[in-house]
């Protein structure tokens, strides 16, 4: 198991490698949050141990970076400090999302036995995914500016009773003490900014100005400083705006497009320091606000084309007939539209819940197989019905996946009532089962196979599910009737490229039984000459039988095409008391 240590304390790294290489971990170690993400993101690591007080970026903000990647979330993220000591400061941790909060020193011997704990549950999968707890931006900074400010004052007084030389710790306090209220005035900026982004009153224009407006005051020296923010075509200002050569500026960028700038100038020359007269800090809160503002824009935006879409949308659906579903991801119910009351369940049953637990297993099994096809680009389609309202309606359902940037997002169903439809077909098939006098768990015989394909090509037209099995070439069914080569079976000893080839009597057996067994339809047996000078008459004789039976229960009709001439008298005569003569 490979531990990554934290620490920007050499003595600590050192003293903790030990212990754990001891135990027969192996170790990684980094000296800030920063250092430690960029470890993160090149190893395999299966635990982070982290100090909290570290430059760059503290214990706190690894963890929250930590938490917030779908990546790193799930690894153990242990506190061990020994500046945060508080319960507020071990409640905080925990919110975060850590998993331990341990404050040093502990004996050698329970640290490791607490390590091997959590590793153990982390192995079995039995350690909890603990989830940050969700807050405001603007109440995490202000709880993080809290804990941090305190352990400032905190280091700043161990500093002042540690160091010896007066002079040294006046120099160190009046250093901390001023870096504290420039980090204190940074806080108050972002704090600003996170305030007038979460008002719905102001519009983007507004944050923008009031934003400028912040800026000065977070800065060195707040009496020369002044700044602009331009976003689109226009600029806004602070009443001192000049531009000078001292200046600091960050691009307000949205999707990787600059959108807009934030700049920051002094009005007088100042010591040069890290950029220029600007501190490093300095850099990162620029870097920072235009960062903040950026993702209020994109957010601000994405509300805006939402509401827009929201209202094209209503526009169209409110003349769409249809009834229309949408799923996320884990196929739960999160819209519908339905232009009548009619529902298969009160929108409350339904919304928020997945399609397999409240559709029938009829409905839910075709929509699974559907969904799955979609993912693949497919478009999927199939009928069904359902007792609505205390009738039986049957609906065709359309299904389509959502595409986001190359990602599934869900899935749209159309759902359309058929049920005039269905019942006109039932009409025209009973017209066509009266025009050749055949009713359907009939069984026919036929001299004509002209008569037999016609009327399975008629019944085929009107929706009845057919399957011609044929012993002639496959070509004059496909290029002169239509018929698709799926629903063609050959009777052959040889293998044919795109066509079911039956070679015996149990393959025609079994493919018939399931043929009916799913669709239900009609079977045109042709070929039975071909079969019984290759089978004997005896065991076609015993396959029409069985048939027979089978074909009544699912309610299905077979029609043989057969010249009875062929036959002696005593076939024909036993064929014609199995089977009814077609009219």
């Amino acid at each position: 198991m490979k531990i990554l240590v934290v620490d920007d304390m050499k003595e600590n790294l050192y003293l903790l490698e030990t212990l754990l290489i001891a135990n027969g971990y192996e170790v990684v170690s980094a000296t800030n949050g920063v250092e430690a993400l960029e470890k993160l993101r090149s190893d395999s690591i299966d635990m982070i141990i982290s100090d909290i007080l570290m430059p760059k970026m503290d214990g706190f903000q690894l963890c929250r970076e930590c938490k917030s990647d779908k990546t790193l979330k799930k690894l153990p993220f242990i506190f061990y400090t020994a500046t945060y000591t508080e319960k507020k400061d071990e409640e905080f941790a925990l919110n975060l999302g850590a998993d331990r909060f341990i404050v040093k020193p502990m004996e050698p011997e329970c640290f490791i036995k607490t390590i091997k704990g959590i590793l153990r549950d982390f192995e079995k999968g039995q350690l909890p995914l603990k989830a940050p707890t969700r807050k405001k931006e603007t109440v995490y900074l202000k709880e993080y500016s809290e804990r941090l400010i305190r352990k400032l004052e905190h280091k700043m007084l161990e500093l002042e009773r540690e160091n010896a030389e007066r002079k040294k710790v006046e120099v160190q306090r009046k250093k901390l003490l001023r870096d504290y209220k420039e980090r204190v005035k940074e806080l108050n900026c972002l704090y600003g900014v996170s305030r007038l982004i979460e008002r719905a009153d102001i519009s983007l224009e507004g944050l923008t100005k009031e934003s400028s407006e912040l800026l000065p005051s977070a800065w060195q020296y707040p009496n020369i400083t002044c700044a602009k923010i331009t976003f689109g075509e226009r600029e806004f200002k602070t009443t001192n705006f000049k531009e000078t050569r001292w200046k600091q500026s960050a691009d307000i960028r949205v999707h990787g497009k600059r959108v807009g700038t934030v700049e920051v100038y002094y009005l007088e020359e100042r010591n040069e320091l890290h950029e220029g007269p600007f501190l490093k800090e300095e850099r990162d809160l620029i870097d920072t606000v235009a960062d903040t503002l950026g993702r209020a824009v994109k957010r601000r935006w994405a509300e805006e084309a939402l509401k827009e879409s929201e209202s094209k949308l209503s526009s169209i659906l409110s003349s769409f007939i249809d009834l229309v579903f949408v799923l996320d991801t884990e196929g739960r119910f999160i819209f519908y539209h339905s232009p009548e009351e009619k529902l298969y369940a009160p929108p409350e049953v339904f919304m928020g819940k997945k399609y397999s637990e409240v559709l029938p297993p009829s409905i839910a099994k075709p929509l699974s197989k559907a969904i799955d096809g979609t993912k693949k680009g497919e478009v999927g389609e199939f009928e069904y019905r359902l007792k609505v309202g205390g009738e039986t309606r049957w609906y065709s359902a359309k299904i389509s996946s959502m595409i986001v940037e190359g990602e599934f997002r869900g899935t749209v169903i159309v759902t359309r009532d058929i049920t005039d439809r269905k019942q006109m077909a039932d009409r025209v098939r009973e017209l066509v089962y009266r025009l050749y006098g055949i009713v359907p768990g009939g069984s026919y015989l036929s001299g004509s196979h002209e008569k037999c394909l016609k009327a399975c090509l008629n019944l085929t037209l009107h929706g009845v599910p057919s399957l011609y099995i044929a012993r002639e070439d496959p070509e004059d069914l496909t290029k002169n009737y239509d018929v698709k080569p799926k629903d063609i079976a050959l009777l052959s000893s040889r293998p044919l490229k795109g066509f079911k080839v039956l070679s015996n009597l149990q393959e025609v057996s079994h493919t018939i039984s399931e043929f009916i067994k799913a669709d239900g339809g009609i079977v045109l047996l042709g070929g039975l000459e071909y079969l019984i000078s290759r089978f004997g008459f005896n065991p076609v004789y015993k396959l029409l039988q069985d048939k027979r039976f089978d074909f009544n229960q699912a309610k299905a009709i077979l029609l043989v095409p057969i010249n009875l001439e062929t036959l002696k008298e005593q076939q024909r005569a036993q064929l014609l008391a199995e089977l009814k003569t077609l009219e």
